[in-house]
């Protein structure tokens, strides 16, 4: 059995909605879905997600950013439907042709 995860989703675009869904088949994991208005940086640090998946195309929140800073081994991930790319805020990139992709870069 793999580590339990908390990830959060912001936003609820119908890409991050099915992302959200899919992620709960396929990892064993507390999903959580926020949306606007979104916490400051302190709250989601309190929150302690281990991943936190946004959509490219979206409004990008500064607390996002400022959470890499107080946990490094956070996992910013951004989503690009059209492109079919992952953007991993860590520096990493991957491309993301189905939801087993995303399912591994949380894993890794």
């Amino acid at each position: 059995m793999g580590k339990h995860r908390r990830i959060i989703i912001f936003g609820n675009s119908l890409i991050l909605g099915a992302v959200g869904a899919s992620l709960r088949h396929c990892l064993e994991a507390e999903i959580i879905h926020l949306s606007r208005p979104l916490p400051e940086a302190q709250e989601l640090s309190a929150m302690a997600p281990d991943v936190v998946i946004f959509d490219l195309d979206g409004p990008h929140p500064d607390s996002k950013l400022t959470l890499l800073l107080g946990q490094p081994n956070l996992l910013l991930v951004g989503v690009n439907p059209c492109s079919h790319e992952m953007l991993i805020i860590s520096s990493r990139s991957a491309e993301a042709r189905g939801i087993f992709d995303l399912v591994k870069v949380i894993q890794q």
